[in-house]
């Protein structure tokens, strides 16, 4: 049996934002897709920052509420992703060992790490995609 690459395990057909995207839409995407993490692209796929559902609530207004949801949502359509997003990415290729991938996320408390091939995006490696590998070995 061959060493699984990051390419077997990979979510394809990612959720992007642009950095010039508001954080309103970003959290409401996020909410509607269900997805912990969004890379930000720019027109040509390539990557320009991540961010994260903790990156999200902490520059939310979640923690106050006397906000109006109103107010929170107007706060929110007024900021753009590149105000929050993390802009120093750590990628992997699709031809990347898996367990290599795994190292590098264990090491640095990494939720996910962006998939990077001739400098596109073209996928997302996540702790969910580990436990769906786990249930299917099960």
């Amino acid at each position: 049996m061959s060493e699984l690459l990051v390419k077997d395990l990979m979510t394809t057909g990612v959720l992007t934002m642009s950095p010039d995207d508001s954080l309103r839409e970003l959290r409401d995407m996020m909410h509607s897709r269900h997805v912990r993490h969004v890379p930000i692209v720019n027109a040509r796929q390539q990557i320009k920052g991540l961010v994260s559902h903790r990156d999200l609530l902490r520059n939310t207004l979640f923690d106050r509420p006397r906000i109006s949801q109103y107010v929170e949502d107007e706060i929110l359509a007024s900021l753009q992703v590149s105000e929050v997003m993390t802009t120093h990415v750590e990628c992997v290729g699709p031809d990347q060992a898996l367990g290599e991938a795994a190292r590098i996320m264990i090491d640095r408390k990494f939720g996910c790490l962006p998939v990077i091939s001739e400098g596109k995006l073209v996928g997302i490696l996540t702790e969910s995609d580990f436990v769906r590998l786990h249930a299917s070995e099960a």
